[in-house]
């Protein structure tokens, strides 16, 4: 989620250990710390895919913001909840809508 001066990466539970250890060098969400700022450099396909991505978001801004992390069982998901509920407006879709939204563009 960009959030302007700040990119929230939130990393589920159930993410194969495959993507968790080539994206972000570790085998399981427990590793992650509550509070991880920054990406880890990493050796992968995966891992530049994800940098190239964040710096292509960054690219019209004047500095880059804060990359942070955070696990699903983290005291920081509140932050990242609240900030899905704050971006909510009546003209626009809530996130739930827009994932059914997404769903029904896919099919």
């Amino acid at each position: 989620m960009d959030c302007g001066t700040l990119i929230m990466l939130y990393v589920g539970l159930n993410v194969p250990v495959d993507v968790l250890e080539a994206v972000l060098d570790i085998s399981s969400t427990a590793e992650l710390a509550d509070y991880v700022y920054g990406l880890p450099t990493v050796a992968s396909a995966e891992n530049d895919v994800l940098k190239r991505f964040i710096l292509r978001l960054n690219y019209d801004k004047p500095y880059g913001p804060l990359v942070q992390i955070i696990r699903d069982t983290s005291l920081a998901k509140g932050m990242f909840i609240e900030r899905l509920t704050d971006d909510r407006s009546e003209s626009s879709l809530s996130y739930y809508e827009f994932l059914q939204h997404i769903r029904a563009q896919v099919k």
